[in-house]
């Protein structure tokens, strides 16, 4: 974790008031294309694997610390509160690893899964099976989105 808070410490550097005018000026808005970019790189690089790999994680990894870092000038989150929700996620959506309930296999796993996801916060509000697919989406990855959400009602 010591190379981890050190990005995190080059990143405010950075960002602070005598650091680079170009990450100074980025904001949530200015970062998503970078985000697309390094997503479609990490894909790529995820056949590759080694270096490669190793590269393009850590590209994704800086995006991650900017925006949180971003958030964190703006008083809304921090890096820590980041992990720390995807953390209390994992342990939530695993009862058969942190909880003691029984699974028999991955099918359970994914029962399980998508019944603790309808019962969070952020997806109550959610009516309908196809609800929750990113308006943002490419038309293709939209349409294998709304087919992998369908087939697990049965209509395939």
């Amino acid at each position: 974790m010591n190379e981890f808070y050190k990005l995190v410490d080059i990143m405010k550097k950075l960002r602070a008031p005598n650091g680079c005018p170009w990450d100074r000026e980025q904001t949530i808005e200015s970062l998503k294309p970078y985000l697309l970019e390094e997503t479609y790189e990490n894909l790529e690089a995820m056949d590759i694997g080694g270096e490669e790999l190793k590269g393009e994680l850590g590209e994704l990894l800086l995006n991650i610390i900017f925006q949180s870092l971003i958030k964190e000038e703006e008083g809304e989150f921090t890096i820590d509160d980041v992990a720390k929700k995807v953390s209390e996620k994992l342990i939530r959506r695993h009862p058969h690893i942190f909880a003691g309930i029984k699974v028999e296999g991955t099918k359970d796993v994914i029962r399980n899964w998508d019944e603790i996801k309808k019962k969070e916060k952020e997806h109550r509000g959610r009516k309908f099976v196809l609800d929750g697919i990113p308006k943002i989406y490419p038309p293709l990855a939209k349409t294998y989105k709304l087919q992998v959400k369908v087939a697990k009602v049965g209509f395939d």
